[in-house]
């Protein structure tokens, strides 16, 4: 009886010891996580710094941008689009006026010839 109690007790120191260690890891594992989540944060702050700037100076050139864009420089160029437009319709109604008046003209010229018969 005496043997097995010993052994018992060996077992029983045996698992101290285990408990120990997994204690002493899991301690470790807790740590280690605490840094590596102290490092995640330094590093995503750095980050969202990083996109803060990056978004401010994006927003001041688009507001710049906008700025140097003169309602001048605008409508200089809708006019010019719509004198272009103009000016095609114009050479349209130029053409109808030709082809008119070479019809007319044949008109009256073959008018002309009967009346001579």
């Amino acid at each position: 009886m005496h043997d097995k109690m010993q052994y018992l007790e060996e077992k029983v120191e045996d698992m101290e010891k285990i408990r120990k260690d997994i204690n002493e890891i899991t301690n470790t594992c807790a740590t280690e996580l605490n840094k590596l989540r102290t490092d995640m944060d330094n590093h995503l702050c750095a980050l969202s710094n990083k996109v803060d700037d990056v978004t401010k100076k994006l927003s001041e050139q688009v507001k710049t941008d906008i700025q140097s864009t003169e309602w001048s420089d605008i409508i200089k160029k809708q006019v010019y689009e719509s004198l272009v437009t103009v000016a095609d319709n114009l050479q349209e109604v130029n053409q109808s006026l030709r082809e008119t008046t070479e019809k007319t003209e044949e008109r009256r010229d073959k008018e002309s010839r009967r009346n001579i018969t």
